[in-house]
């Protein structure tokens, strides 16, 4: 799984895959983390200011079970789309949280294609949304 941005809703998310043994994730985020940051994310503390957010949210996340392998990347989704269009073809899901709408798009195209489904969380306040961008996929599929 990767997990693109790793903010609050993201980590919380993420944590909830990493407890019962998910396997293994990787993180890809370019921001720091920003006092804003440890106000709203367990996934970062006081000595990580100014550090890559990706790392520290992996580092804290591997913690709560070893048996999970995490992995992270300090690079932005744009800039990674520019230099290696098919990284995110390897993931069997993608999350992505905070993107802007110009970054998601482009995102979201190359993953439909490589049919890579794609999870949009949002969260504002005690209010979260989740888009599922995939095929279609029902139950008549598998009665032929």
């Amino acid at each position: 799984m990767c997990l693109v941005n790793a903010t609050a809703t993201g980590t919380e998310l993420l944590k909830n895959l990493v407890l019962p043994g998910m396997g293994s994730f990787t993180i890809v985020d370019a921001e720091p983390v920003s006092a804003r940051d440890l106000g709203n994310n367990f996934f970062v503390t006081k000595r990580h200011l100014g550090q890559p957010r990706a790392r520290c949210a992996c580092e804290l996340l591997t913690e709560m079970n070893p048996d999970v392998k995490g992995d992270w990347l300090a690079e932005g989704v744009d800039a990674l789309l520019a230099k290696n269009p098919t990284f995110f073809n390897s993931f069997t899901v993608v999350v992505a949280t905070g993107l802007p709408e110009a970054s998601l798009l482009p995102l979201a195209a190359i993953l439909w294609a490589a049919k890579v489904p794609l999870l949009v969380a949002r969260s504002y306040g005690m209010v979260g949304t989740l888009r599922l961008v995939t095929e279609e996929h029902s139950g008549e599929e598998r009665k032929q």
